[in-house]
């Protein structure tokens, strides 16, 4: 996480709880941490006293457990910490009986030993409600990681874009395209990724929040908000390449234009997308903009997704409903994902057998 500039706060000792409030990512070390030798959970008495010391950690992973769906990668399941929690939570709601609840929990379990991954399996789907994914050689397990890699990088959309309007009528027309695009992926469930730069990442993510809130939906399955930290030019450069690495299609919309864009923000987003081989899509603009320099770039590479749909991408420089274009847009976008995630698959395999 740190060689990914992602920022997170450790959680390892009952002060580091204080933080617990402050929406952002935490790495929870219920066994305690280096940092802090009095607080590792190590031999026999440790585990033994674990339910009393610690209760607050098992609190914190029951919560997860309950209220997210959770996928364990390189986990033995031999804790019992671990297996008691689950089997609380499973406990508590079979005699609640509540049939709204439908977590889900999975896990990719990779033994050689036939005999010992099929009792593994049948023991954590028949007591722990757990669906295993079953890998019988261990070394094609980064196959696995591959596919789900790039199957949710498929479904993420990066979107880059600012903008200071000279009218309210042009401010208006952004917030009308960016509502209409923002909800047309969420639509086609797609995740979109915003560093809330300004006025566009307001446009995209306001619409998203408020479709989810009204049919009941959790908002962090469509967006994930990533604001940009008041900082250096490098920290900045290693957030936008951590935003970037979760997706794997990126859109560049607006972005006033100027003579040294290559020192914008925009720009830098869309090299990172370039070097990370994202699905790019340039809107252009009636008007000098940068999505129009990345466009007219694009365009110079005849296989690009801006070169194949060069026609329907410069309808939208035109004063007509854009709705039927939008629509246009998120299709062809389906097709050309898929086609690209089914290739990045193709080659994962390939990588193993050479």
């Amino acid at each position: 996480m740190d060689n990914k500039g992602v920022s997170y706060k450790e959680i390892a000792t009952y002060k580091d709880f204080n933080h617990l409030s402050n929406n952002r990512l935490f790495l929870y070390k219920m066994n305690g941490s280096c940092r802090n030798p009095d607080s590792i959970v190590i031999d026999k008495d440790d585990f033994l006293e674990f339910e009393y010391l610690h209760e607050g950690f098992r609190i914190l992973l029951k919560r997860e457990l309950l209220c997210n769906n959770m996928l364990f990668v390189g986990c033995s399941f031999n804790d019992d910490i671990l297996r008691k929690c689950i089997k609380d939570i499973i406990r508590c709601t079979s005699i609640l009986n509540d049939a709204n609840y439908n977590n889900e929990h999975f896990a990719i379990i990779a033994e050689s030993n036939n005999q010992l991954l099929e009792y593994v399996v049948s023991d954590l789907s028949s007591k722990y409600n757990i669906s295993c994914l079953a890998v019988s050689n261990p070394k094609k397990s980064f196959i696995i990681a591959e596919i789900l890699s790039s199957k949710v990088r498929s479904e993420s959309v990066f979107i880059s874009g600012a903008k200071s309007f000279s009218s309210e009528s042009q401010e208006l027309d952004a917030k009308n395209f960016c509502r209409q695009l923002s909800l047309m992926l969420k639509e086609r469930r797609y995740k979109v990724i915003s560093g809330m730069g300004m006025s566009i990442g307001n446009f995209v993510v306001g619409p998203i929040i408020k479709r989810a809130h009204e049919k009941n939906e959790n908002v962090d399955r469509f967006i994930s908000i990533n604001p940009f930290p008041f900082s250096t030019y490098k920290e900045h450069y290693i957030h936008r390449k951590s935003m970037i690495s979760m997706s794997g299609i990126s859109i560049f919309i607006y972005g006033d234009y100027r003579d040294d864009y290559e020192r914008t923000g925009m720009w830098s987003e869309y090299l990172i997308s370039k070097e990370q081989k994202n699905i790019i899509i340039a809107i252009p603009t009636s008007y000098p903009s940068i999505s129009n320099t990345i466009f007219a770039n694009e365009l110079t590479d005849d296989k690009s997704f801006c070169s194949r749909h060069e026609r329907l991408l410069k309808s939208f420089t035109k004063n007509t409903d854009i709705r039927d274009s939008l629509e246009s847009l998120i299709c062809q976008l389906y097709a050309y994902s898929t086609k690209k995630y089914e290739e990045l698959i193709n080659q994962a395999y390939y990588n193993y057998n050479h």
